[in-house]
């Protein structure tokens, strides 16, 4: 199987489905993943406590796929013919799977041109089974996804600037069927100010920059690595009233933020992917 006009679905960039190789199936890319950890059990009381603010385990996957000794157009272009690029493939192929970092998995919808996206590592050995006397190799590579949710592209952007009367509230459209949580979120002051604060008004989540701003001090609050910084510096400055920071809740076309502060004027910049299941 070949095709020659969309590419449903990639690694790090590289079709998975040429005659090269190609991609039988793919289990577990679908579905919600279970929810961690369990009701909350206390002694002399008849069954538990559901925890209601569970969030997902990873998703696991298994690629199935077939190697064969042609190039990606079905020709066998090697200097020792079929078999000499049937080996030349299974290298190229473990090349592909043996990274240090994160690969990209990114399937293309129906419509051509809707692309989503995981980042997965490989978790397994990846047995290879002959086939069709040597003349091919089938093999199943298991991907696990620490962060499940598949992440719509491209990269959503919504700003708010100039925001200097407070309470200012503001309206964002969230698409996708599952949470948002890996929000990056830049606060950047451009009038002395205190204390900006960003609420998401569905679940009442807040996070709050409790610090005195100056003009210039830009503050970047990126949700994806808990990673909270000031000028580019490290600062322990940013509280929440949920031990989770912030989410934004799935399919909501006018979804009501405010944002709020002391004194000061600022710019707010909210980075973020729809997420599907």
């Amino acid at each position: 199987m070949t095709d020659t006009t969309a590419r449903p679905f990639t690694l790090d960039g590289v079709s998975l489905q040429t005659f090269r190789w190609n991609l039988v199936d793919m289990s577990g890319m679908f579905g919600r993943p279970g929810k961690r950890g369990d009701v909350l059990l206390t002694p002399y009381n008849d069954g538990g406590f559901t925890e209601p603010e569970k969030f997902y385990n990873p998703r696991r996957m298994v690629a199935r796929m077939l190697i064969m000794g042609t190039d990606a157009n079905g020709a066998s272009v090697h200097a020792d013919g079929y078999y000499g690029q049937l080996y030349q493939n299974v290298d190229d192929f473990m090349d592909l799977l043996n990274s240090t970092t994160l690969h990209v998995l990114e399937r293309t919808l129906a419509d051509g041109t809707t692309k989503r996206e995981l980042d997965v590592e490989v978790i397994d050995a990846i047995p290879i089974r002959s086939l069709y006397a040597d003349r091919g190799y089938a093999l199943g590579v298991q991907f696990i996804a620490a962060r499940p949710l598949w992440r719509e592209m491209p990269l959503i952007t919504n700003t708010e600037n100039a925001i200097s009367s407070f309470p200012h509230a503001f309206t964002i459209d969230v698409g996708g069927n599952a949470p948002v949580q890996d929000i990056k979120i830049t606060i950047a002051c451009t009038a002395a100010g205190v204390n900006p604060s960003l609420k998401e008004d569905v679940s009442g989540d807040v996070l709050t920059v409790v610090d005195s701003l100056v003009n210039t001090d830009s503050v970047v609050i990126d949700l994806k690595d808990r990673s909270f910084k000031k000028n580019g510096i490290t600062t322990n400055t940013i509280t929440r009233n949920r031990g989770w920071y912030l989410r934004l809740p799935p399919n909501q076309p006018s979804l009501g933020m405010t944002f709020d502060a002391t004194s000061g004027t600022y710019n707010l910049t909210i980075e973020r992917h729809d997420k599907w299941f």
